[in-house]
């Protein structure tokens, strides 16, 4: 979505005869004063899906480092970090994609091998750079993302994700593969045992702090590929739940929902369960109300399984892919809600 929204507001301010528009040559600079734009109007979770949607190799450092360094100055921790585990889940995947090709095509190739090779002049984008030159500057690519990343931590200072990502320099550094750790729950992961999950979780779960707590425990139990199925699943659910109606329904419970408070509505009607997924997705007014009896936010759950998946293997979830349901524009203003929703208004007594 956010992908979207930035070309879409970025040929805007470059049509002909805009007071913005200026020429091809510098398109670039459009680019980065939307950037500025949207950070200026704290725009931070699109930004950063922009940014990660744009570049999945992750790169793009001249359009995202002033975005970093802005969101530790203002000590955005939880930014961040959202930022920086997508640039570097995309390195990680391809250092380990050309380490295995390496591994698999020249067995014999040393860990000295690799760190020795003469990179000057290297060209990441060239296909006639050897595949162990290729693999020696992915090494160092990664490595420096993993030392920016690190220097934003202590100034954050976040204690903990430092002393994690330190120890992943140390295996990438090193060229090592944590072993995953011991799955005991052999099921394979489906829509039917990703529902199952939720609902024993909420079930026993006194609120939905306790339910995260729960539910990351069941999934530290399934082996990592079963992780990612479960991820894949959750966002396939959240991509079916990207429509105008219901970013209407969470500014009406809300008294307002932003970009942002949007995605974490989402997250929160997947953690009630199919039967209030169904429910409040179909919009169904006879039956929803029973399952607003929380505040509709529940960011956790956004990135539980990568979470998990980290804790599991010392290593980032590669991207996973699903099928985007894109929301161009809504169909509705706040000065219109009353008319274009008037029963939802009546049933969460929203009134303007």
């Amino acid at each position: 979505m956010s992908y979207g929204k930035f070309l879409d507001e970025l040929e805007d301010i470059s049509k002909p005869g805009n007071e913005n528009d200026i020429l091809q040559d510098h398109y670039p600079k459009n680019f980065r004063d939307l950037r500025d734009a949207w950070i200026k109007n704290g725009r931070y979770s699109e930004l950063t899906s922009f940014i990660n949607e744009n570049w999945d190799s992750g790169n793009g450092e001249e359009f995202f480092r002033p975005y970093s360094e802005h969101l530790i100055e203002k000590k955005e921790l939880g930014h961040f970090k959202k930022l920086w585990k997508g640039i570097l889940r995309h390195r990680i995947a391809n250092l380990w994609r050309d380490f295995d090709f390496v591994k698999a095509q020249y067995p014999s190739t040393t860990l000295e091998e690799i760190k020795s090779q003469n990179l000057e002049n290297f060209d990441p984008s060239s296909f006639s750079e050897s595949r162990i030159r290729s693999l020696s500057w992915r090494r160092e690519y990664t490595l420096k993302g993993i030392e920016e990343y690190i220097d934003g931590l202590k100034k954050l200072e976040d204690q903990t994700e430092f002393e994690k990502t330190e120890r992943l320099y140390n295996n990438i550094s090193n060229l090592t593969k944590l072993k995953a750790k011991v799955s005991a729950d052999k099921r394979k992961i489906n829509e039917d045992l990703f529902w199952q999950l939720i609902e024993e979780s909420r079930i026993i779960s006194e609120d939905k702090y306790d339910f995260i707590a729960c539910l990351s425990s069941k999934l530290e139990g399934f082996k990592p590929a079963e992780i990612r199925k479960y991820h894949r699943v959750f966002r396939s659910k959240c991509e079916e739940l990207n429509q105008a109606k219901l970013w209407a329904l969470a500014f009406i419970v809300r008294r307002g929902c932003g970009d942002d408070a949007f995605d974490y509505f989402k997250a929160w009607v997947i953690s009630k369960g199919q039967n209030a997924f169904n429910a409040i997705s179909a919009l169904n007014i006879n039956e929803i109300q029973q399952y607003f009896d929380e505040d509709p936010q529940l960011e956790q759950m956004l990135f539980l399984a990568e979470s998990v998946y980290e804790n599991k293997t010392g290593d980032f979830m590669t991207p996973v892919r699903v099928k985007k349901n894109k929301l161009n524009q809504l169909s509705w203003t706040e000065e219109t809600l009353a008319t274009d929703f008037p029963e939802l208004c009546d049933l969460f007594n929203y009134r303007r």
